[in-house]
């Protein structure tokens, strides 16, 4: 099974559903929320529940009431250090996916654990 499963959910759960998941992950409280056709289409925090719920969302409605679908990524194919960098220095982003061209996750990386994004060429000196 992949890693990043527990971080993917689909964008017809409800908020109560999201919320099951989000308490059973470690650090990053983030979801990726994904399509039928499992393309990235949000994200969904904690946060994002809790000003959702704020603001007269219902448990039960679905996850898209509250989701942010403007959110950050990196393409597989083009891994920019420094803008992924400027990304977690300015946006506190913790978590970030990687998507391949069909924007479908190939990979999250842990900001906190920046190192283990750089490609192999780069440690070559």
């Amino acid at each position: 099974m992949k890693e990043y499963l527990k971080y993917i959910i689909n964008e017809h759960l409800t908020v109560i559903e999201a919320l099951k998941m989000i308490n059973d992950i470690p650090q990053e409280k983030t979801l990726f929320v994904i399509n039928d056709e499992k393309q990235v289409i949000g994200t969904l925090t904690d946060g994002d529940i809790r000003r959702g719920l704020i603001a007269g969302m219902k448990v039960n409605d679905p996850i898209n009431t509250c989701m942010n679908f403007s959110f950050y990524y990196i393409n597989n194919e083009k891994i920019d250090i420094q803008k992924i960098k400027e990304l977690k220095e300015s946006k506190n982003i913790k978590l970030i996916c990687s998507l391949n061209d069909g924007n479908q996750v190939v990979k999250l990386y842990p900001l906190n654990e920046l190192n283990s994004i750089l490609p192999m060429h780069a440690l070559i000196i």
